[in-house]
């Protein structure tokens, strides 16, 4: 087939600023396919449609950002309802043979049903997240009335879907019990960022009176254990004598206020630096100067079968990581990681102390990290699965 034409779907983040979704597209559009993505439009991305690197990009306006479980429906059933009238322009004007959603929702099939009826376009299930487990790790429960709907939604889209590209072993494992599909249906493409994201520059690792600087990237979220981070950097100042220790949280979301709030409360604020979203060089610059990074995610259904894409970036920069002890985190970072096997502040604390003291087990790590990430993890490993996966479908 010839310059097949793909519409991807995204609601989370618009594109190119969604690293893994900009990737997949750039790759399938080097590799011969036309490639539209549907995605929102921010403040920082307000153009409606425009066209970057050969990809059409159309953007709808942003809604509401749910704060709550009728919030979160709000938002996406206003993001759902603008990609099916997208998708629906498209598929009138031209030719779709594959439409890719990558969730979350697990709605987006119900924006693909223009494509699929009037072009028959076959559908790829892009799984970047698990919904059921992640409401179960933000406090409900999954046999709650929304638990329900979502493992609903789930199961709906499995089915809907020809081919399911899972993140890890974890999900494609998912993908083949709860939704029930082929082993051959299911291809694994990790979130990892291109080679050249990984520094070039041999790093020195700081001596044991030297080092004191800590990184942590990514979502502000209640599951993502930052608290538990703030209350370990406090141990460390207070009762282990780190009193230079230092923390640069780089990132945002929910969470937010209430973090910088208890980094006043526990008098940290010479200690704690919230840089919020960065450019690339900004945070590449800050995680460089750093002497540990540190995966604070609390241990749950949802952290323990995800890959974090901190870690990987992680890894890319030659960093030592220290993170609570969840299946996927590890099989990751392998021996570039340090795992916390009691999930309290305390033990955060002490394990950051024993590893800041530690000046060759650190570069140990770093070593490791970073040269698994070029031969293992790197984006450039995962096109030609990807590109698989596409040849896959259109030939079913």
């Amino acid at each position: 087939m010839k310059n097949p034409h793909v519409i991807i779907l995204v609601e989370n983040l618009p594109v190119p600023f969604d690293r893994r979704v900009w990737m997949e597209a750039s790759t399938l559009q080097q590799n011969g396919y036309r490639v539209s993505v549907i995605c929102p439009a921010t403040k920082t991305y307000p153009k409606r449609k425009e066209v970057i690197d050969g990809i059409l990009i159309y953007r709808y306006p942003g809604g509401l950002e749910g704060r709550s479980s009728i919030g979160t429906l709000l938002e996406y059933l206003w993001a759902v309802s603008w990609m099916f009238v997208l998708t629906l322009k498209i598929s009138i004007r031209t030719n779709v043979n594959v439409v890719h959603l990558c969730n979350p929702p697990d709605l987006l099939f119900i924006a693909s049903l223009p494509a699929k009826i009037l072009r028959r376009s076959k559908i790829i299930f892009d799984q970047h997240d698990i919904c059921p487990e992640l409401w179960e790790s933000k406090g409900h429960k999954q046999t709650d009335f929304y638990g329900r709907l979502l493992t609903f939604f789930e199961k709906v889209t499995y089915t809907f879907s020809d081919v399911v590209i899972s993140t890890n072993q974890s999900y494609k494992d998912i993908a083949m019990n709860r939704g029930a599909k082929k082993t051959g249906d299911v291809f694994i493409v990790r979130s990892a960022p291109k080679r050249d994201f990984a520094t070039q520059v041999k790093l020195k690792t700081r001596s044991p009176d030297q080092a004191g600087k800590l990184v942590y990237l990514g979502t502000m979220g209640s599951q993502e254990g930052i608290d538990l981070l703030l209350s370990a950097v406090r141990i460390l100042k207070e009762e282990l004598g780190r009193n230079s220790i230092t923390l640069s949280l780089i990132g945002d979301g929910p969470e937010r206020p209430f973090l910088e709030s208890m980094t006043r409360e526990l008098a940290l604020n010479t200690n704690v630096n919230f840089l919020g979203r960065v450019s690339d060089d900004i945070l590449k610059k800050t995680v460089l100067d750093a002497d540990i990074a540190v995966n604070p995610d609390r241990p749950s259904k949802m952290n323990d079968l995800s890959s974090m894409n901190k870690i990987v970036e992680y890894m890319a920069l030659g960093l030592p990581i220290v993170q609570f002890s969840c299946l996927e985190g590890e099989r990751t970072a392998l021996d570039a990681g340090l795992s916390v096997k009691t999930n309290t502040a305390r033990a955060l604390a002490e394990t950051l102390h024993d590893l800041l003291s530690d000046e060759m087990a650190r570069e140990r790590m770093r070593v490791f990290g970073k040269s698994r990430f070029v031969s293992d993890l790197a984006w450039e490993l995962q096109e030609e699965t990807l590109l698989g996966a596409y040849s896959h479908v259109i030939q079913k």
